[in-house]
């Protein structure tokens, strides 16, 4: 019985570690996107023939800051996976030993 408890534990913890890494993955995909947007308008910006009564240098100066947003999302969501992995190599550690104990 305790065998069979270890088991369901350990993938009921595989199958929610899938799905957080996943989650992770499709945030961290938009995240990119939305940078690599922003650098392209920050090239086409920087390449203007003119600065238009000082907007494209407000421009400029708009889509750095969305730049230093997306940088600081991007750590948020680097320590949020550091944490989500030690939690979950904790749980199947825990796991392991319970199974060894069945």
């Amino acid at each position: 019985m305790k065998g069979i408890v270890g088991t369901m534990a350990l993938g009921s913890l595989l199958v929610f570690g899938a799905a957080t890494v996943a989650v992770a993955e499709d945030v961290d995909a938009d995240i990119t996107a939305a940078q690599h947007d922003l650098e392209s308008a920050k090239s086409h910006l920087q390449a203007a023939p003119h600065d238009y009564k000082g907007h494209r240098t407000s421009a400029q100066k708009h889509v750095n800051q969305a730049l230093e947003e997306v940088k600081q999302a991007m750590a948020v969501s680097n320590k949020k996976e550091e944490k989500a992995e030690k939690k979950e190599q904790k749980q199947e550690k825990k796991a392991a030993k319970a199974k060894k104990t069945s």
